[in-house]
């Protein structure tokens, strides 16, 4: 039984390997090959690549279209325009992948600065939920004491950076 299952996908693939190679052989005649058309003795119009065989009837050869390239385009020039573009292709690959990299490098100083002002604003917290007296210094060097609704005032800011800042 696998002896024919095995056969049988042989016998597929070669099948399929065959008509591959008729296709491929089909699309690659040639786009300059000249097609006669003649009539034979029964008024049969017949078109080929060959001329009629044996000079039977009179033959025309169709003019058909084809693809043309200009002027100033050989191999040469095709080949430099082809590096040209791979050239520009890698250059915009390269400028992409530099925009890509500014925009990481953005995003992890934002999201740096967001987990710095999140540190900050829990230790303002810890420190105004401590016991004692808390004071600023102004300008002249001199102490000024936070009154309980000042402490609160301060609470709640930090809590709103806290929120802000350190949440996802």
């Amino acid at each position: 039984m696998a002896q024919i299952l095995a056969s049988r996908n042989i016998h597929g693939m070669a099948l399929g390997v065959t008509l591959s190679l008729a296709l491929i052989l089909v699309a690659a005649r040639p786009a300059y090959a000249q097609i006669y058309k003649w009539v034979d003795s029964q008024g049969v119009t017949h078109y080929s690549e060959a001329p009629p065989p044996g000079g039977a009837g009179k033959a025309s050869v169709l003019e058909l279209p084809q693809a043309k390239s200009p002027p100033d385009q050989g191999p040469a020039s095709t080949q430099q325009s082809w590096q040209a573009q791979d050239q520009e292709f890698r250059e915009r690959q390269a400028k992409k992948a530099d925009l890509h990299k500014q925009e990481e490098e953005r995003e992890a100083k934002s999201l740096q600065a967001r987990r710095n002002a999140c540190l900050n604003a829990q230790a303002s917290l810890d420190l105004l939920n401590r016991q004692g007296r808390l004071y600023n210094v102004n300008e002249q060097g001199e102490k000024i004491y936070l009154n309980d609704d000042d402490r609160q005032r301060q609470s709640q800011l930090a809590q709103q950076r806290i929120a802000e800042n350190c949440g996802s």
